[in-house]
């Protein structure tokens, strides 16, 4: 029989030299994984990842008995998956369709179970240890270049519109004319998220993965600061006019909470928006952040997509809510002058 290739997930495409085929791997036992260790696995059974995004960012169909190199971290996701790292090399599940793996420990109602994966071998590095995708991620540039006029979104949940709004973004201050850089600073390996803001015009774009990071579920304050200042200071050093960046989940959500009383606390943005999908949510949102200090710039996403809701959140808000059509036009980039007081913020964006 001939030996299977084995496809790299985007969560690995930090690494180079991985196995290509299953003849290279070295099957010497499986040791008890850890958080960003790098597994080759085994499709045993299809659930709701029936795809997997390669290192080139394609999506590719999975089949029984395909091998596939994925990387071990946690995940929370409230409208699919909470999983962890298990605790023995044994079957695990596949968490996210960009290739993270480990144990499914929740799920949301009617999800469909996850696709099941038999862990084959650990890839070895050139000491001959396991691969960490933490050994392989961008250092932060020392001394850090100068902070670009930095645009952060964030949202009231899962789905409420983020990388949407994002994109449209990007797409409005490119077509201004203006350099733009986009990177996801939280969340779980997704290809997806990187490929619309590059095709919306940003470059360069980032995500923690480049950070060595498979996932930041369960990281403490220190780590998702230093994957902000990795990111941030790299994305700086191409010298954009502007610098977007997206943090996953809502705002009431751990690792969520903590990135943003660290940005607010090192003034470390410039305009926020916030994408939800009703008008509470958008009262609620605009005020929690305002309460981190955060300088709200306006609010997007789902809530848009309803001209009734729009109005109502509208009249209960001092901050404009912008519609993707608004979001995307070139004159976007003057709404976000830095002469701009965040406290004109309403008549500024409505002009």
């Amino acid at each position: 029989m001939n030996p299977r290739p084995i496809r790299s997930s985007y969560a690995t495409h930090v690494v180079r030299g991985l196995p290509a085929s299953e003849e290279q791997l070295e099957r010497d036992g499986l040791e008890q994984p850890a958080m960003g260790d790098v597994l080759v696995a085994e499709v045993t059974a299809l659930g709701r990842h029936r795809r997997i995004e390669a290192a080139d960012r394609r999506p590719t169909a999975l089949f029984a008995g395909d091998l596939v190199t994925v990387v071990y971290g946690e995940r929370y996701a409230t409208a699919q998956y909470e999983g962890q790292v298990p605790e023995s090399a044994g079957p695990c599940h596949l968490l996210s369709a960009g290739g993270v793996c480990g144990r499914v420990v929740g799920m949301a109602g009617g999800m469909e179970a996850p696709t099941l994966l038999r862990p084959i071998a650990f890839p070895r590095g050139s000491d001959g240890g396991r691969i960490n995708l933490c050994e392989h991620g961008l250092a932060p540039i020392e001394p850090a270049p100068a902070r670009p006029r930095t645009i952060l979104v964030v949202g009231s949940s899962m789905d409420a519109g983020k990388t949407t709004t994002v994109a449209a973004l990007v797409n409005g201050l490119a077509c201004a004319g203006a350099t733009v850089a986009a990177a996801k600073l939280t969340g779980t390996a997704s290809a997806r998220d990187v490929s619309i803001m590059e095709d919306a015009g940003a470059c360069p774009v980032l995500d923690f993965t480049d950070a060595g990071h498979p996932s930041t579920a369960g990281h403490s304050r220190e780590a998702l600061e230093e994957i902000e200042r990795v990111l941030a200071s790299n994305l700086a050093a191409h010298r954009p006019e502007l610098v977007l960046f997206e943090i996953a989940d809502g705002i009431t959500q751990r690792e969520t909470r903590l990135l943003l009383e660290s940005l607010a606390a090192r003034s470390a943005v410039d305009h926020v928006f916030f994408a939800c999908s009703d008008p509470v949510a958008a009262v609620a949102g605009v005020k929690r952040l305002r309460d981190h200090g955060l300088p709200v710039a306006g609010v997007s996403g789902r809530l848009t997509m309803h001209q009734e809701l729009l109005r109502e959140a509208q009249l209960a808000l001092d901050v404009p809510i912008l519609r993707l059509e608004e979001l995307r036009a070139p004159s976007v980039l003057e709404r976000l002058r830095p002469s701009a007081p965040h406290t004109e913020a309403q008549a500024i964006l409505r002009a």
